[in-house]
């Protein structure tokens, strides 16, 4: 299984004219990497215990990671 950078590098980046498609790659790929609580808005803020917020901030810099790759530079403003 490739790893989470080299599979965002082969998702094209969101510009002007690929809203559609790169929506539905990116939410299958949240999905997969077990990111789209995240995304999704089901999973909004870190929990009290200690080791169960880290990983929440782990799992929200991988979303926000993936996002900000993923986008054209000149949208990131």
């Amino acid at each position: 299984m490739e790893d989470f950078s080299s599979t965002l590098n082969s998702i094209e980046k969101l510009n002007e004219s690929n809203y559609g498609s790169r929506i539905t790659r990116m939410q299958y790929y949240f999905l997969g990497q077990e990111l789209w609580d995240i995304i999704g808005g089901s999973d909004t803020s870190p929990l009290t215990d200690v080791e169960a917020a880290k990983r929440w901030k782990v799992k929200a810099g991988k979303a926000m990671y993936a996002l900000t790759v993923t986008i054209e530079d000149e949208f990131l403003q």
